[in-house]
């Protein structure tokens, strides 16, 4: 009995330095079989942009009633459609949570795109974007034809109309996800030596 008891002692002090030196000093779990990163919504961050989005609601809704003109009125009633739709995705998602996207060894998967699956053989580059001081993690595709094949006219159209403008064929926000863009950036670099990729900073 005690020597069964010291070998299973053993045993997990065994498997817990392996899951010690799993983590790294990322403190990300890796998978033995296949590098996987999973980025989840954040249901605090996601409640932070439902607030944001309330707030941004709000002074539309203040423009529609005070407005000087029907100029300010219009863009008050854009603003309230558009941020109002924005809330209620972000409750949507604080109360589910879930995962948005996967980067692994075989590519990148949205969890909410129609265009599933991109494996990095098909991504040229990935940049990062600023738009308004957030930034979005920005691919651009060898054969842009093939991958955008299976998205919408009007998401082909979109993104060709980015690409012209130097944000890429497609782009993926961080915004209310854990872990963030500098993780992904690093998977990249280490899963992905085909791709270009910004410097470390």
């Amino acid at each position: 009995m005690i020597v069964v008891a010291r070998m299973a002692w053993f045993r997990g002090f065994a498997v817990g330095r392996d899951q010690a030196d799993k983590l790294g000093s990322t403190g990300i779990m890796a998978d033995s079989r296949m590098n996987r990163l999973e980025f989840h919504r954040s249901p605090a961050k996601q409640i932070g942009l439902l607030l944001i989005s309330l707030a941004l609601a709000g002074g539309g809704g203040y423009e529609v009633v005070r407005g000087d003109s029907a100029t300010d009125r219009m863009m008050g009633g854009a603003a309230v459609l558009l941020f109002g739709m924005s809330a209620l995705v972000r409750l949507k998602r604080a109360m589910q949570g879930g995962v948005a996207f996967v980067l692994d060894s075989g590519g990148i998967s949205s969890q909410d795109d129609a265009i599933g699956l991109i494996p990095w053989s098909e991504v040229e580059r990935c940049s990062v974007v600023t738009i308004k001081r957030t930034r979005f993690l920005s691919l651009t595709f060898r054969d842009p034809d093939r991958i955008l094949s299976r998205v919408s006219s009007t998401k082909r159209k979109l993104a060709f109309f980015n690409e012209s403008m130097g944000w890429g064929h497609w782009a993926f926000s961080f915004a209310g996800l854990d872990p963030g863009m500098d993780e992904a950036l690093r998977f990249i670099r280490q899963n992905a030596p085909g791709v270009s990729v910004p410097p470390e900073t």
